[in-house]
């Protein structure tokens, strides 16, 4: 670290569930970064394993420096929990199946930081390991460099890519609490990118810091309707703040609600239709709420060829899936 004096605390949020040797490698990959200057804060939903235990190891060997709470049901709300005890000038949110192989990367980040004070959110490239194949593909974002807050939000998850999940980003914590941040219930991914989006320019980075695991225990993979329906309200709220008409922000809205109603279609085992139709007829125009009506039963209907697919042919299966 070029700056050796008054390092700024670096807060890092962890939610978990049963999933402890996941944790601990986060936790390891966290604890060798080259920036020492950091809070830990680990929220459990529950678990039933040794978590607690391994927990309580890692607090009496790293002392004043890893905290440990019982949250409630879901990690959006965990996270927001944890968000109110945090002291750091700056922010990282990560899920306990992930991991960070740049030992580098918050010490990068801090100097990223310093030397540009208009930028709000920083974005690195992650790897994603596919654990059931033991594959591991290399992956990064589309773009690279500074970018304007209105730019990005204005075009985000279609121009602008969201990174694979949230540890491979960095928070500066005045600007995160701008526009609106004390609307937000439930802090998800999502949520989480568009309200830091929000508070200044984006910084970002193809390179790579860590790993984004796939398995069968992903929250990715477990979508409830009612997880939907939180980040689609929040879109909503965001949608006054990046727009200056009412029609812009419908077609932002009517975008932006494709985008999680597709990824809800085609990550579920089960789709609460009605649920989400209803949502459609609230909240989107008449022109807007069949358009999205029938996107929504498209991307469905692709969700159950791929299934079908799969069980007649698991090779062309994963050819298709690892193409899209």
């Amino acid at each position: 670290m070029e700056r050796k004096s008054n390092l700024p605390l670096v807060s890092i949020i962890i939610t978990t569930f049963n999933r402890i040797n996941y944790l601990k490698q986060m936790l390891e990959s966290i604890l060798i970064q080259s920036y020492k200057n950091v809070e830990i804060i680990i929220v459990d939903d529950g678990s039933v394993d040794n978590t607690k235990n391994i927990i309580r190891e890692y607090q009496l060997k790293y002392k004043q420096q890893i905290f440990f709470f019982e949250g409630k049901k879901g990690p959006g709300i965990n996270r927001f929990l944890a968000y109110q005890k945090i002291s750091g000038e700056f922010i990282v949110f990560c899920d306990d199946d992930d991991y960070y192989t740049d030992i580098n990367f918050i010490e990068k980040s801090v100097n990223i930081m310093y030397d540009f004070q208009d930028v709000s959110l920083i974005c690195f490239s992650s790897d994603i390991l596919y654990v059931k194949d033991n594959l591991l593909e290399t992956k990064q974002l589309n773009k690279k460099g500074i970018f304007e807050s209105s730019e990005v939000a204005n075009n985000f998850l279609t121009e602008f890519q969201k990174p694979n999940s949230t540890f491979p980003s960095f928070y500066r914590r005045s600007t995160f609490e701008k526009n609106g941040f004390t609307e937000v219930k439930s802090f998800n991914d999502t949520n989480i990118y568009l309200r830091g989006i929000l508070g200044g320019k984006v910084y970002y980075s193809q390179k790579n810091v860590g790993v984004y695991r796939v398995h069968s225990g992903s929250i990715g993979n477990s979508l409830d309707s009612n997880f939907i329906i939180q980040v689609l309200n929040e879109k909503k709220i965001l949608s006054k703040y990046l727009m200056t008409s009412p029609q812009k922000q419908e077609q932002w809205l009517y975008l932006q609600t494709l985008n999680t109603t597709d990824y809800y279609a085609d990550r579920s085992s089960k789709v609460e239709y009605f649920t989400i139709l209803k949502w459609f007829k609230l909240n989107l125009s008449n022109n807007y709420y069949h358009r999205a009506k029938k996107m929504f039963i498209f991307a469905r209907i692709k969700f159950l060829m791929k299934k079908f697919i799969k069980r007649k042919n698991p090779y062309i299966y994963r050819c298709i899936s690892r193409n899209n």
